[in-house]
């Protein structure tokens, strides 16, 4: 089939928006530079927390995504001491926001509650957790397992996170 002016012009005005790069056979690339993303994305673990509690309507779509951290919290022994925690939010909206908090580092959540909110795009978690993970704590056989409890209050601008004494 003939090329024609209309379509070679097509042609040309598709290519010269084709990045250049994308086309070539062989590309080098770097590694992507922020440590959190990279750590996250390599070895990060994920909890679906919307398919807790079904019975308590959700506004927002929520990922708890976790990163081990080794340490020497039990005696000449490198193993996971914590976890530092980040959560993905996203509105339900046709054009949703969304983003994605660091809530910091824990030994281990251990249960994450919804509570009942009346804002819409939010949620309200309580959230209990350990200074240590289980594996670490079963190691150290005089150590005290202290929890704490969080209220974590979330929407895709925000997150503000009250401790209960």
């Amino acid at each position: 089939m003939p090329l024609t002016k209309l379509s070679l012009c097509v042609l040309l005005a598709y290519v010269s928006l084709v990045d250049a790069s994308a086309l070539a056979k062989q590309r080098s690339l770097e590694s992507y530079g922020d440590k959190s993303i990279v750590k996250l994305l390599a070895v990060g673990q994920v909890e679906a927390l919307n398919q807790l509690q079904p019975e308590i309507e959700k506004t927002l779509e929520l990922r708890l995504y976790r990163v081990p951290k080794s340490g020497d919290c039990v005696p000449e022994t490198k193993m996971v001491c914590s976890y530092d925690y980040y959560l993905a939010v996203s509105e339900y909206d046709e054009d949703p926001k969304q983003a994605v908090f660091n809530p910091g580092t824990y030994g281990s959540i251990a249960q994450v509650m919804w509570l009942p909110t009346k804002t819409a795009d939010s949620a309200k978690l309580e959230v209990s957790f350990s200074e240590l993970p289980p594996e670490a704590a079963q190691r150290l056989k005089n150590a005290r397992r202290k929890t704490y409890k969080e209220v974590w209050e979330i929407n895709s601008k925000n997150m503000l996170i009250k401790r209960d004494s």
